[in-house]
């Protein structure tokens, strides 16, 4: 409490420490003196009561990966920070309103200072935003939301400390929105939900815009001044749900939404792992995603409502849909817009889920069937090709049972189908120089799937500190506890499995794992 009655806070935080791991290995062999591997996060909430009309909310979020290995003269980071100010009022008994800040900022950075080229690639993206929105009860089973939102964007896609020629040029945008959502019960069994929502997106300067001809080579450049409109976008984009409930256990629900995205994130094809996505905007010569989806479900309650079993389909089209040309060059591109092709996009699957919400025994099944797939011209030969998301299968299954009034215990078991990669087919060399891969169509190959299974046990002592207010747990985890080794990544060389041959050293597609069985302990206070 910050004062009882009044208001609240929460702060949490955590890091993980190898440096004691790397430490002792260093003093073995000396080339991993300084390496450091580990991440943190940290939150912080609160509340606080004005009066009886008036709350104000406050949260934040910090975290970052840090990856320095001196041995490969490599250092790489990602991290995200957020912030946001949110102020509740209420007006009268039908109607309250929301006014928000938010602040948000994602960012990676890569150093290879020792490079025959160095590498110091830094790429970012900040929003700030503000929104407001309303909720009204004219009557009961009826309800309205309406608000209005922008926000300010502003993308440093690349730029290279050691060689500003390389440098992918800044932009900034606005993006406002407005909506207005109706909720209706009609009788007792059917629940109609109507709205849409308006969005404006504007680039603005300053700004340098690259022109390109047919054939996507850059011929002209404009240059625009600071704050200076110089392009925009505005969609509909209207929205439909309806619940019908056929009687107390079962109900079936059908939805539909048109979507505009504006922000595209830009994916190696080539890896099946990076944090180095970029994050582009739409303009002159990228236009936004437009996306149509249909979803229709159907869900039931068991034994007295403590199962719940449901099925849903839904399917997705995708105009303008974004992806990388063949063979394009991915990092330090000026002429990036060049080398970014449009197409359409689909994605349809099937989603089934089984909760059981009470008694000793909890937990959930779920399987999840889908597809992505995407077809660009300019790329693969203009033919259909999986999507770097598309996963056709996905299981979860969670249980947690309740031993005794100390004593419980968990169980996670996840799958996911392989994602897509681009995997060279065949490779060539002449005279001695290094051999050049030859490639076969786009992501035509996959990771192996991954699944592993997480274990725990939550023990509370008996005994309490500090006169009894104090309680005390243990908790016990065992990460991946058949000890799975799940590729990071795949990559082509050299053969590096023990007993290799390195006199006439053969080329396969090495696996990257990181962690096998990770065993974990913890005590937990509560007061």
């Amino acid at each position: 409490p910050i004062r009882k009655g009044k208001g609240s806070f929460m702060l949490s935080g955590r890091r993980t420490y190898a440096e004691p791991l790397f430490w002792a290995i260093g003093r073995v062999e000396p080339l991993f003196k300084g390496t450091q591997v580990f991440f943190y996060d940290f939150n912080t909430k609160a509340n606080y009561n004005i009066n009886d009309k008036n709350t104000l909310f406050i949260s934040g979020y910090f975290g970052k990966d840090v990856n320095r290995l001196p041995i490969l003269d490599f250092d790489v980071s990602w991290g995200n920070q957020t912030g946001t100010l949110r102020w509740n009022h209420l007006f009268n008994n039908k109607l309250f309103s929301n006014l928000t800040f938010t602040y948000s900022r994602y960012q990676y950075k890569l150093d290879i200072p020792a490079a025959q080229v160095p590498v110091g690639w830094e790429s970012s993206i900040r929003d700030v935003n503000l929104s407001a929105n309303f909720t009204y009860f004219p009557s009961p089973g009826t309800t309205l939301d309406f608000g209005l939102s922008t926000i300010q964007h502003q993308f440093d896609p690349g730029s290279n400390q050691f060689d500003d020629q390389f440098n992918v040029p800044n932009s900034r945008a606005l993006e406002h929105g407005f909506f207005v959502s109706l909720e209706k019960e009609i009788g007792k069994s059917l629940l109609l939900e109507v709205g849409t929502r308006w969005s404006l997106f504007q680039n603005i300067g300053e700004a340098t815009v690259f022109e390109f001809d047919q054939n996507f080579f850059s011929c002209d450049t404009t240059r625009y001044r600071s704050g200076e409109v110089y392009n925009s976008f505005n969609n509909l984009e209207p929205r439909f749900s309806a619940r019908y409930a056929l009687d107390k256990k079962q109900s079936i629900k059908l939805s539909y939404n048109r979507m505009a995205q504006y922000l595209h994130m830009l994916a190696n094809s080539t890896l099946s792992f990076t944090a180095f996505d970029v994050w582009y905007p739409s303009g002159p010569n990228v236009k936004p995603l437009i996306v149509d989806q249909v979803a229709l479900g159907y869900f039931r309650n068991f034994r007295g409502n403590q199962v719940e079993a449901s099925i849903e389909g839904f399917y997705k089209h995708i105009e303008y849909q974004l992806d990388y040309a063949d063979f394009a060059q991915l990092a330090f591109n000026p002429l990036l817009e060049g080398d970014l092709r449009s197409g359409k996009g689909r994605s349809y699957g099937l989603e089934v889920m089984l909760k059981k919400t009470t008694g000793k025994l909890s937990g959930w099944l779920s399987y999840t069937w889908s597809r992505a797939i995407h077809k660009i011209p300019g790329i693969n030969n203009g033919r259909s090709f999986p999507a770097l998301y598309d996963q056709p299968h996905k299981v979860a299954a969670t249980a947690s049972y309740q031993l005794s009034e100390k004593v419980s215990l968990g169980a996670n078991w996840t799958f996911n189908s392989g994602g897509p990669l681009t995997l060279p087919a065949e490779s060539y060399s002449y005279d001695g120089l290094p051999a050049v891969p030859i490639y076969n169509t786009r992501n035509s190959d996959r990771l192996p799937d991954y699944h592993r299974l997480d274990l725990s046990a939550k023990i509370k002592s008996k005994k309490k500190l500090f006169k009894g207010k104090v309680a005390i747990a243990y908790l016990v985890t065992i990460y991946n506890a058949y000890a799975r080794n799940n590729a990071l990544a795949l990559f082509v060389g050299e053969d590096l499995s023990a007993g290799s041959d390195d006199f006439n050293p053969r080329t396969v597609a090495n696996q990257v794992s990181l962690f096998s069985i990770v065993p974990a302990g913890s005590v937990l206070f509560s007061f």
